[in-house]
């Protein structure tokens, strides 16, 4: 997917960066003056190397899942605020590998809440459409996501509830968890997908 980013810019913004294990992090400070690394909580190392950087990396610490405080299903998915503006005004944005993990915390949350399983699916598609909607509305932006994983080559279980992608301009399978690393010994495959949206 690296190819398909603007060869120079200002600023890209990284949604997911974690621990950049899946972010090519020099790659991206050879086009780009600024990084801007978006995650819930940064790694340590993370933030010791942007605060060394010369302010060439910027960790922005922000919840994009649009939830907010809400622990109960949310009235409305609200992409507004600081964090998203500085989003939106990147000339490149980079979703890696966080589409189908922002429900997953939410997911569990409702479902110990005793909430019918439709209104949690409901609620967690909100979620996904809404950062796609966030994407498409970036000056360009790039989407890199686990879509769908299955255990020891059997069907293909759908990570994204049903959201419609785009047709992916590359497709992968990732062998997560080799047999043997697991406990039960199973072997996970997830297919990842990478669509440029706007």
């Amino acid at each position: 997917m690296a190819k398909r980013l603007p060869t120079a810019g200002k600023e890209v913004a990284v949604l997911g960066s974690g621990h950049l294990h899946d972010v090519d992090l020099k790659g991206l400070l050879a086009r780009f003056d600024r990084v801007v690394l978006v995650d819930a909580v940064h790694p340590l190392e993370v933030r010791l190397r942007a605060r060394l950087s010369s302010g060439r990396i910027v960790c922005l610490a922000a919840d994009v899942s649009g939830i907010g405080a809400a622990q109960g299903l949310p009235d409305a998915i609200d992409t507004t605020g600081p964090a998203f503006e500085r989003i939106r005004r990147a000339d490149c944005v980079v979703s890696v590998n966080l589409m189908s993990q922002l429900v997953v915390v939410p997911v569990r949350r409702w479902a110990g809440l005793g909430l019918p399983d439709e209104a949690i699916i409901r609620a967690a598609r909100s979620v996904l459409e809404a950062h796609l909607a966030l994407l498409r509305s970036c000056r360009k932006a790039l989407l890199i996501s686990d879509a769908a994983h299955r255990f020891d080559g059997g069907a293909w279980e759908d990570l994204l509830l049903g959201t419609a992608l785009p047709p992916p301009d590359e497709e992968w399978t990732w062998t997560l968890a080799p047999r043997g690393e697991e406990a039960d010994g199973r072997i996970e495959e997830r297919r990842v997908v990478g669509c440029v949206l706007s």
